[in-house]
């Protein structure tokens, strides 16, 4: 059967389709992610707070020429390894104007959307070798179209380099040792791709890279040998193959450079640790609190549940996410047994990663980003399979999913204009333009593939993906405002006759690094994150120690003979009144941010 299919007296069985040179179709994958990931990159929203702490420190980093410990106001910002921050100021090196201040919204998300390109090219190379040629194509426009990659391609923060830095390490750990033709020099690739992984953001590539290759290597790839045909056809007992399974992968742990590797990731990764362990005192205690309080949950009250990130994966694999379950049972599934090596390398990588951040009691979105690449190889055979492989489905099944997957997106859509109008009302008619056309795509992309065209569906279903960048992020900068206290707290600072230069300290907690990134006011804190961890017993409640050290340098601040301006909520303020004689006059409260009341922000200053 050839050309468009005849649903009406045939199965659902096509083959490949037409020949199409792989060339072309690989030109046309780089072009598609450069859209994706470079398309409106300099029209987006203001930097948001955690976008801001990176182009801030790189900012600084420019200015005073210290590099080796980057600074975010006062600060040295130790809490987290610095490639980030060294990427987005070597960036702005390049492309920034040298009259204006380092540092650009541009400059600052342009290595996020340079490490998605990588990304999608990184998931091409590696599904190549585990799928074949054509599936790595898939592969590639499935990594380059998913939300994942449209959406933190655009945003600052260093979550998209450590997801390219992992993909990386895993391609190469593949190539290295797990070919059929390995080679040693992939290896040697692999040790500087992990050690770049942890100067992206240590220590989670222990676990996400480090751990998942352990289980891969002494588990999965055990079992995989087992259930192979050779394995079953030769014999013996299941507790003599497995335990000789065992064997054989020690055997090759040759493969694995493993000494010379070790050691040189040791110093690679460990080189700027113990410089900043040796030249900043309380470091360590720093890093314990950032790391094994973010785990164990003592960092904050907050508790999500065990499968928070579950849906979220779903949802950063969008559009492909209705295949996602099948991708997941792919390994385990007989029509896939001949990409069988590939999947459960890529499922080994996936379930360890997010058992792993599942187990943190501390969680956030963007955390899950460095194992959304191992859902689009898990994904890869099921849509090469549906869109240009073999697949045998009743014509009426078929017709019937093609039919009710517009109306069920057309509901959704709606409901997701509801909720945007109660949060965000300005966005309503942008939304329900954008909406109409993305909702014509996919039901252009859902006719042709009831009509067999499939590679035209393909190619629909990821054109639609192309107007979030081209269309959506540049609409969402001209409505989002990710901070409008901290733009109407620096308005009010300037109206107020306060200089860009004058001693402010945030009393409590960290202020918006986006406040000081667009506004140039300098803000201090009263207490910085390192003294704090002398002073601190833990994150989750303040010690009465605490809040009367706050108290002594508040007066100490307010007995200075030079201006001086303290920000904090106005219920800390009134216990301030309350429970101390500390003479200060309050220069002007910014009202209408909070719902609660004495959440509202006052700034403070002397009384004369």
């Amino acid at each position: 059967m050839k050309g468009t299919g005849d649903w009406e007296r045939h199965p659902f069985i096509l083959g490949s389709g037409r020949h199409h040179d792989p060339a072309f179709a690989a030109l046309l994958l780089v072009a598609f992610a450069s859209v994706m990931c470079l398309g409106g990159l300099g029209a987006g929203p203001p930097l948001s707070d955690h976008e801001a702490i990176n182009a801030q420190a790189a900012r600084q980093t420019i200015q005073s020429g210290e590099w080796l410990i980057p600074r975010l106001g006062e600060i040295p910002w130790i809490r987290k390894t610095p490639l980030g921050i060294w990427a987005t100021a070597a960036v702005s090196l390049v492309v920034d104007d040298p009259s204006e201040a380092p540092v650009s919204e541009l400059s600052a998300r342009l290595p996020s959307a340079i490490a998605a390109f990588v990304n999608a090219l990184l998931a091409w190379w590696l599904a190549s070798m585990t799928y074949g040629r054509r599936a790595g194509l898939v592969g590639g426009f499935i990594c380059a179209g998913c939300v994942a990659t449209v959406f933190y391609s655009h945003d600052a923060q260093v979550d998209m380099l450590l997801a390219m830095l992992t993909t990386l390490s895993f391609a190469c750990f593949y190539r290295g040792a797990v070919h059929p033709q390995p080679r040693k020099g992939f290896m040697v690739a692999f040790y500087f791709a992990l050690s770049l992984a942890m100067m992206a953001k240590a220590p989670l590539p222990l676990a996400t890279v480090g751990l998942a290759l352990v289980v891969y290597w002494f588990v999965t790839a055990p079992l995989l040998r087992l259930t192979s045909p050779s394995a079953v056809e030769g014999g013996g007992s299941l507790a003599r193959r497995l335990s000789g399974g065992f064997v054989r992968q020690f055997k090759d742990l040759g493969r694995l450079w493993l000494i010379p590797g070790v050691l040189a990731f040791v110093v690679l990764a460990g080189a700027w640790p113990l410089y900043v362990y040796c030249k900043i005192d309380n470091a360590a205690n720093l890093w314990l609190i950032e790391y094994l309080d973010r785990y164990t949950g003592d960092m904050s009250d907050e508790s999500r549940p065990f499968l928070y990130y579950v849906p979220i994966v779903f949802g950063l694999t969008a559009p492909f996410l209705l295949s996602l379950p099948e991708a997941v049972a792919a390994p385990f599934l007989r029509r896939y047994r001949p990409q069988r090596e590939g999947l459960t390398y890529a499922f080994t990588w996936m379930v360890v990663g997010l058992l792993f951040l599942s187990s943190a009691s501390f969680k956030r979105p963007h955390y899950v980003l460095s194992i959304v690449p191992a859902c689009c190889l898990l994904l890869t055979p099921v849509i090469d399979r549906l869109f240009f492989g073999m697949v045998s489905v009743a014509s009426k099944v078929v017709q019937g999913v093609c039919r009710a997957l517009p109306v069920l997106l057309a509901i959704s859509l709606v409901l997701g204009g509801v909720l945007l109008n109660l949060k965000y009302p300005s966005l309503l008619r942008a939304y329900t333009l954008v909406a109409c056309g993305a909702l014509a795509v996919w039901t252009a992309a859902a006719w042709s593939y009831a009509r067999g065209r499939r590679t035209m569906s393909f190619a629909l279903l990821n054109l639609a993906m192309m107007i979030v960048p081209l269309f959506v992020w540049p609409i969402l900068g001209k409505h989002i405002s990710p901070n409008p206290e901290g733009q109407a707290l620096a308005l009010a600072l300037r109206e107020n006759g306060v200089a860009s230069d004058a001693p402010i300290y945030w009393v409590g907690g960290r202020p918006d690094a986006s406040i000081e990134f667009y506004s140039h006011y300098r803000i201090r804190r009263l207490i910085d994150e390192i003294e704090m961890t002398e002073i601190r017993e833990n994150r989750r409640s303040l010690s009465a120690e605490l809040y009367r050290e706050f108290a002594r340098r508040i007066e100490q601040q307010l007995a200075q003979s030079e201006p001086v301006y303290l920000i904090m909520t106005a219920g800390h303020y009134s216990m301030l009144q309350r429970n101390t004689e500390i003479q200060s006059r309050v220069l002007f409260t910014l009202d209408g941010f909070h719902d609660e009341p004495g959440d509202e922000l006052v700034v403070v200053t002397q009384s004369r």
